[in-house]
């Protein structure tokens, strides 16, 4: 999420929280909030990992947990051919 995201979600958490905070709606009125926010970040993770992933496979890679992490991270570098050399063939 963005920052600008971020601040637009407390700012509503909160206003939820000062309406519905002494009643039985709270919870139900925070998930309605904070479940497509979870969900959109979970997508957008699964999408930057997988695109990595596809971009790998090109050079015959495939991503392993470090790697996914280097992605969400921002710090993921795409495998050359030549970081990879394949065996020689007899």
């Amino acid at each position: 999420m963005k920052d600008h995201e971020i601040a637009a979600l407390v700012g509503q958490l909160t206003n939820v929280g000062r309406v519905y905070g002494q009643t039985q709606q709270l919870r139900e009125r925070i998930a309605q909030l904070v479940v497509p926010a979870v969900r959109g970040i979970v997508d957008d993770m699964c999408a930057r990992i997988k695109a990595a992933d596809d971009a790998a496979a090109m050079n015959d890679y495939m991503l392993d947990s470090d790697d996914c992490i280097s992605v969400l991270l921002g710090t993921w570098r795409a495998p050359s051919a030549a970081d990879h050399p394949k065996p020689p063939t007899t």
